[in-house]
């Protein structure tokens, strides 16, 4: 009886603190993206999916365009086909050398950045998540005072933000009027600070991507000097006001040239793309738990989860009663 009230004990103590570290749990699959012919995308640096996994979009330094690819099994890129025709070609008149593509949040609008020259771009689609609708003649564009490497936005397209190559690189927070609507930007703040002892470019100097969790809380870099996936918490979602490097991940051994970083939906695969022409494009790995490249979100950001823990907590301490109450 005196065991198994110990291992009820553990069980109730040590079940909100179970989901603390993260990892890399395996590599899984790796694509060659790269259709060939005169689309050919030799260096993939940029990578995106839509919400339910079964479209996949490549940018690169290669061919000036968006090209879109067809997946059978979601966030299965050992499935993916190439979608001939239905890319989005902007050409070198609208941006050469590609880093980085997003969407907004229903699909209709989609944005690529580069740092040649340093702007980033805005199309329209007419179908949602289908590039080949891209409308290139009413392309918009916007010209910032940083060169940016790649670009996110909050969950309501509110917040904007740009991974700025310039100096010591740093991670550029602006607020917008209107969800995605890049005119009147204003930059609120940007990590790390102006005057800070941290120079982010000591973390990563080459940098090529930013990817935030879907809940905010947790930020990634990627690049090409360290080839790891950097990790950064969050205090406030999607809010560069208090942030704690995590620690990064070491992917060397798969990747040469690393651009891109995109997650599942659930945030349990992890997507990396090699822009080095000898390599594989895209790696698939599969992580312990929900964007836990180095630690788990914290399940007390989410009223939800505290809800289950407290459920799960209370079931375990009556059942520790019942089995220590004399019969």
């Amino acid at each position: 009886m005196k065991i198994l009230r110990a291992v009820i004990l553990v069980f109730v103590f040590l079940l909100p603190s179970a989901n603390a570290f993260g990892a890399v749990k395996a590599f899984i699959h790796d694509l060659e993206v790269d259709p060939g012919g005169d689309d050919a995308q030799t260096k993939p640096t940029g990578i995106q999916f839509n919400p339910d996994g079964t479209k996949m979009y490549i940018v690169g330094l290669a061919d000036d365009a968006i090209h879109e690819y067809n997946l059978s099994t979601a966030f299965n890129v050992s499935t993916a086909t190439y979608a001939s025709g239905e890319d989005c070609q902007y050409g070198d008149s609208v941006q050469q050398a590609t880093n980085d593509v997003k969407f907004n949040s229903d699909g209709t609008i989609v944005f690529i950045a580069g740092a040649t020259p340093h702007r980033v771009h805005k199309f329209t689609l007419t179908t949602a998540y289908d590039v080949s609708t891209c409308d290139v003649a009413g392309v918009e564009t916007f010209n910032f005072s940083v060169q940016p490497r790649a670009i996110s936005f909050s969950s309501s397209g509110t917040t904007f933000f740009i991974y700025d190559g310039t100096s010591t690189d740093a991670i550029r927070q602006y607020s917008l009027s209107s969800p995605f609507d890049l005119n009147g930007a204003v930059l609120q703040k940007s990590y790390p600070e102006s005057g800070s002892s941290l120079a982010l470019n000591t973390i990563e100097a080459f940098p090529q991507d930013l990817e935030f969790s879907s809940d905010g809380s947790k930020f990634f870099i990627t690049g090409d000097a360290m080839d790891k996936v950097q990790e950064f918490t969050l205090s406030t979602p999607f809010d560069l006001s208090n942030v704690t490097h995590e620690g990064g991940h070491d992917i060397s051994d798969k990747l040469t040239q690393i651009g891109d970083v995109s997650f599942s939906a659930d945030g349990s695969k992890m997507f990396l793309v090699d822009f080095n022409p000898g390599q594989k494009d895209v790696s698939e790995y599969s992580l312990t738990c929900g964007f836990g490249v180095i630690t788990c979100i914290n399940p007390t950001s989410n009223k939800d989860d505290v809800a289950q823990i407290e459920t799960q907590n209370e079931s375990a301490k009556q059942l520790m009663q019942h089995t220590t109450s004399p019969v």
